[in-house]
């Protein structure tokens, strides 16, 4: 992790002159002193347009499915995907970038995990190629949009893949932010366990992240701890 590393492990460097995600101490203590994760709703239903341009009832797919990694670390109520790309969706309003559009930023969160509500959350563990990883996601997307009209539906899947090729300043920052919200959580299940570096791995999952975003997003977060 570049050694920037939470309590218990080495101390970080010292913070990144400039900051992307505007990161208030006062919401990171509020996000960790939650201690339950958001719940979502085990089943929505939702007023589409299918692709027959008829308005319809379709049942969309649940969201709540649990993230794998805390799953297979028998982490007491893992966070859901929803959870996930809900806070990483806050995270990106919380932008303060001249340079990224933060409206896509929002967007790109909200929908870069979604097909996992089909194909689940594949995590490495699981040892399926990264090829086969987006084939499946890919079919995923593609029958989850076909659930809406054209135009959203089309709108949705070049977000997903936007993200996927990482083809865009936005797409990477978000891919930033994705690693940043495993961290935050790695955190603050090691809080409520009391087990400082019980979950490292997932901070050293991370290591090869250089960059000021995920530098500065630590530094804030030791901040928050040594209070």
């Amino acid at each position: 992790m570049d050694g920037t590393t939470l309590k218990g492990r080495p101390p970080r460097p010292g913070r990144c002159s400039t900051e992307r995600l505007e990161m208030p101490l006062s919401l990171l203590r509020m996000w960790k002193s939650a201690r339950v994760p958001v719940q979502s709703f085990q089943h929505s239903t939702f007023y589409l347009c299918p692709s027959n341009g008829d308005v319809g009832r379709q049942n969309f797919p649940t969201l709540r499915v649990p993230r794998t990694g805390w799953v297979y670390r028998n982490v007491e109520r893992p966070e859901s995907v929803s959870d996930h790309m809900y806070r990483m969706a806050v995270m990106a309003l919380l932008t303060k970038d001249d340079h990224l559009n933060k409206d896509r930023c929002v967007r790109l969160a909200l929908v870069h995990d979604m097909a996992e509500c089909i194909v689940g959350d594949i995590a490495p563990a699981d040892n399926i190629p990264k090829e086969e990883k987006h084939r499946r996601e890919e079919e995923a997307m593609k029958q989850l949009t076909q659930l809406l009209s054209k135009d959203l539906g089309k709108e949705l899947y070049e977000l997903w893949e936007e993200y996927e090729t990482q083809s865009s300043p936005e797409a990477k920052f978000v891919k930033q932010l994705d690693q940043c919200e495993m961290i935050l959580q790695a955190s603050e299940y090691e809080d409520l366990e009391n087990k400082p570096g019980r979950l490292q791995d997932f901070y050293d999952s991370t290591a090869d992240l250089q960059t000021f975003v995920r530098r500065t997003f630590i530094t804030r977060l030791a901040e928050v701890e040594l209070k």
